[in-house]
């Protein structure tokens, strides 16, 4: 096995510079190109694959085709977008009363009752080991959703959360 991969990549590349040795040695005069005196070098259709021939021209075209370009230059300085006849303006009345909506009222979280009893650091995802309201304590990762709110930092001696405005910050060994 040891020999056997020089061997095939040896091959490998020397097959792939025959190939390009060959596509480099195809003569230039095989690729025919209309000349400008041709007489078929404004039809519509030139060289249609539907006739199964795969030398396909460009169409010419003749100078009034390409006028909408040519009157307006594209990096020109005096070049500007197609304008349309302006819209009939209408009359706007004179009062116009605009109501402010009622302030809304935002949720005060209150604080929730969050006993933070150890932390997985260093993986993936950090994990907080938390018991909530005296519940069995289950493992949180970063982002959950403990009574509406959101855990957002796991580390190595407390957790961060935040709602709404406000952040709160858990110790793992409360002072």
């Amino acid at each position: 096995m040891k020999v056997l991969l020089p061997i095939l990549g040896t091959a490998g590349l020397l097959s792939f510079v025959a190939g390009a040795a060959y596509l480099v040695s195809i003569p230039q005069s095989e690729v025919k190109l209309p000349a400008e005196d041709d007489q078929f070098a404004s039809e519509t259709v030139v060289n249609s694959p539907d006739a199964g021939n795969t030398n396909m021209v460009p169409v010419a075209h003749s100078d009034s085709f390409y006028a909408p370009i040519t009157d307006r230059p594209l990096f020109a300085q005096s070049r500007r977008p197609h304008e349309q006849a302006p819209a009939a303006i209408e009359e706007i009345p004179e009062e116009i009363v605009v109501e402010t909506p009622a302030p809304v009222e935002m949720l005060v979280l209150p604080e929730p009752n969050i006993l933070l009893l150890g932390v997985l650091t260093g993986g993936v995802r950090n994990s907080a080991l938390i018991s909530v309201d005296g519940s069995p304590p289950a493992w949180q990762r970063e982002g959950s959703d403990i009574q509406g709110w959101q855990l957002n930092a796991i580390d190595a001696d407390a957790i961060h959360l935040s709602a709404h405005e406000r952040s709160l910050r858990i110790d793992l060994y409360r002072k």
